[in-house]
Formats: structure tokens, sequence, C-alpha cells
């Protein structure tokens, strides 16, 4: 994964001046701001990229072998496009190794918040083999949205006067938009997940540290009735915050994050 070192690397450069302040003063609500955002940008554009290319490729086929009747239209979308329609390798590889970058720097970052020494040795293999585990399913949940829209949206081609293949074209699941919304999502679990298996590995390490955890929003206008009610909760590492929800992201394009600390009861 020496792509995934490189793009580590640089995410790290921006992480690292956040934890030399985060000891200096008062700790800002979203740790590793600026690399998260960093990270958010370079998967959007990545998405995006693919997203173009699957565009381009679906024009293509949709021109060249446009479904002529309503009986073929199931059997049209798994012949056209089959998996190899959606396979690519680079997009893999690329989407695992900033999956698992962004999964290292929030492993990273709890040991920094609770000043201790881990040993993430077996923790970074895992998260290795789980980063390429994870993209692949979330390929294989972009394919299937993608073969699900146009299930719905060739059904009504062939049925409604007028529609055109620009139309349907139009509709498919391939917009940058999107590919934004994934991007922050994702980059928000995969940091959040790091963050819960450092703890887990805390928690093997020293099993007599009690440690909390405490959910952040970004408190602003766009913060979500989901989200809103959870801000500044704090709960034990391994609890959840509301029913089934015990870590980020709670929702598409999720933007919240948690931090972790020490408690020492009375």
């Amino acid at each position: 994964m020496t792509q995934a070192r490189a793009v580590l690397r640089d995410l790290l450069g921006l992480a690292a001046a956040w934890h030399a302040a985060a000891f200096k003063a008062a700790r800002p609500p979203e740790p590793d701001r600026a690399a998260k955002r960093k990270a958010e940008t370079k998967l959007a554009a990545l998405l995006g990229a693919y997203f173009a290319r699957l565009a381009k490729k679906a024009a293509v086929k949709l021109t060249d072998h446009p479904p002529k009747q309503q009986a073929e239209k199931a059997s049209y979308v798994d012949d056209e496009f089959d998996d190899a329609f959606f396979d690519d390798d680079d997009f893999l590889t690329n989407l695992a190794a900033l999956l698992l970058a962004a999964s290292t720097l929030g492993t990273l970052s709890l040991p920094a918040m609770l000043n201790l020494e881990l040993d993430l040795t077996a923790t970074n293999t895992e998260a290795a083999a789980a980063a390429r585990a994870y993209a692949f399913d979330l390929i294989q949940g972009l394919t299937d949205t993608a073969r699900e829209t146009l299930q719905t949206v060739i059904s009504e081609f062939v049925t409604t006067p007028g529609m055109t293949l620009g139309d349907v074209i139009d509709r498919l699941p391939f917009d940058q938009q999107r590919a934004a919304l994934i991007a922050t999502t994702e980059i928000t679990r995969a940091y959040a997940t790091g963050q819960a298996a450092a703890g887990e590995a805390l928690a093997g390490q020293f099993p007599d540290v009690r440690t909390i955890k405490k959910w952040y929003t970004n408190n602003d206008d766009r913060v979500c009735p989901i989200c809103e009610p959870l801000h500044l909760t704090e709960v034990d590492a391994g609890d959840e915050f509301a029913d089934g929800i015990d870590m980020p992201p709670a929702h598409p394009g999720c933007r919240c994050s948690t931090s972790y600390q020490r408690r020492f009861d009375d």
C-alpha cells in the first residue's frame, strides 16, 4: 500500500499541527479538521472522475444499443451494465488507499488525545485489510444503486412517449454532488472507525483506564435534527450515543466527530 502511505504522510502533515496545538490550548470541536477536509476533497475528486467515466460509458451504450421495448428492460440492464462495465481496479486501489489513510489518521488521534502510548501494530495491519474490503463493498453498493436506477429509468423510457435517451442519461446517479456527499460520509466513517479501533486496542492494553467519548456537531445552521441532540453528549467509549449510533456518520453527509478523554472517577 505504497500509495496509502504517501497519502497518509500528506494528511499527517496537517494533523501534526492540530495535535501540537491541542495540548497547548482548548481543543477545537473537530479533531484533525484540515486533514479530514483535504481527504474529503481528494475522495470527492476520485469519485467524481469515476462517475464521469461511467457516465460516458453509459451514454455510449445507451446510444449504440438503446432498449427497444418493455420486455427487454430487465435483461437489457443485466446484459449491457454487467460487472465488467463497473470494474475499475485503479479506482478500487485508490479508494482503499484514501480510506486507509483517513482511518489511520483517526487511529493515531486517540493516543494523542489521551496522552498515552499504544502499540497499534496489529490495529494498523487489520486496518489495511479492512479498508480494501470496505472499498470493495462501497463500490458494490454504488454498482447496485446504479443498476436499480437504470432499471427504473429505462422502464420509464420504454413506456413514456417523448422521453429521450438524454433524459435517461441525466437521471443516472453519476453526478458530482453525489460524489461530494459520499466523500463526506465515508471520510467521516473511516476516521471514526480508526478511532474506535484504537479504542479497542486501548481497552486491551490498559483495561483499568476508563475512557469516554464526546460527540461534536459543527454547531452551525446545517446541523440536522438527528445530530443536534447528540452535540456534547458523553458516553463510555464502548457505548452508543443513541439507539444504533455509536460513532459518526449518523446519516449520509454527516460532518460530526468524536473526541476521547480519560475519566478519573472520584
